[in-house]
């Protein structure tokens, strides 16, 4: 976790923002569909965003977020 976070300060512009939302499913269920509440939130706060003018909305539009959902063991 300290390198994913080292790289990522690296990355990000000054001033900028990262959100980390990070589900974790149970070890018999490998459908990520489980667990959409998390990603609800991140994309109605995107929305806030754009309507308040802090983000293009076109952007959020085309924002694509790959996932993958470790089970507690593997996180």
């Amino acid at each position: 976790m300290e390198s994913f976070l080292s790289t990522r300060a690296e990355e990000i512009v000054s001033g900028g923002l990262m959100a980390l939302v990070i589900p974790a499913r149970p070890k018999e269920n490998l459908s990520t569909k489980s667990f959409p509440f998390p990603l609800d939130i991140l994309g109605s706060c995107l929305m806030d965003m754009a309507k308040k003018g802090v983000v293009n909305e076109a952007k959020v539009d085309s924002f694509n977020m790959p996932q993958y959902s470790p089970t507690v063991e593997e996180f």
